[in-house]
């Protein structure tokens, strides 16, 4: 199977896709606002040390510091994908890396977790998989819409502050795994780079 970068598909941060696997995810968007009286924040854990991490909305091949991809086999340059609409109304762009069997995506969503709680409690059954998890302290939620496991692919949200989160997404063909991995690696080494504003 020829691959393509991992990229954003959709007019604001929508069904994310690798191109050429025929998967396709849970929309990040959230849904219109409910009349119940469910609680405002879904159940989402709150971010209790945010980071600040808007200079990479459009430089997300920054927010990965190179050591830590060069661990996981990416020595080349990220490719930014073209710039989209984020969930907030501003730009903001994917960045895709490919190696070999593996592939990368990262990029801000423009929104925080609970948009993905939000989903799940309106709209459950755009979810087969939906586990939290913390990573360095920080929250993050695994899910799947389909059948992406299948295809190698593992997706990671990681909770940067209340109203920002990072869409992480590996892709290993050969091991599903190993896509866990490369997520989690790469989630840790985001939060790192963001507590020391880049340096």
């Amino acid at each position: 199977m020829k691959r393509a970068p991992i990229a954003i598909a959709g007019s604001a941060i929508a069904a994310l896709v690798i191109a050429g696997c025929g998967s396709t995810f849970p929309d990040a968007t959230p849904p219109p606002a409910s009349t119940s009286s469910a609680p405002k924040d879904y159940g989402a854990p709150r971010v209790q040390t945010p980071l600040t991490v808007d200079r990479y909305r459009m430089n997300p091949c920054g927010m990965v510091p190179t050591g830590a991809l060069s661990s996981l086999g990416f020595t080349k340059p990220g490719q930014p994908a073209d710039q989209v609409k984020g969930a907030d109304g501003k730009n903001v762009r994917m960045c895709n890396w490919n190696s070999g069997r593996k592939a990368l995506g990262i990029g801000l969503l423009g929104q925080g977790l609970k948009a993905q709680y939000q989903n799940k409690a309106l709209i459950p059954e755009t979810f087969k998989k939906f586990e939290p998890t913390t990573i360095n302290g920080y929250p993050a939620l695994h899910f799947e819409g389909g059948k992406e496991s299948q295809n190698g692919v593992y997706n990671l949200d990681l909770g940067l502050s209340d109203n920002q989160m990072a869409l992480i997404q590996a892709n290993d063909t050969s091991s599903l795994e190993n896509a866990k991995k490369i997520a989690e690696t790469v989630a840790k080494a985001v939060v790192q780079q963001a507590k020391s504003g880049g340096r």
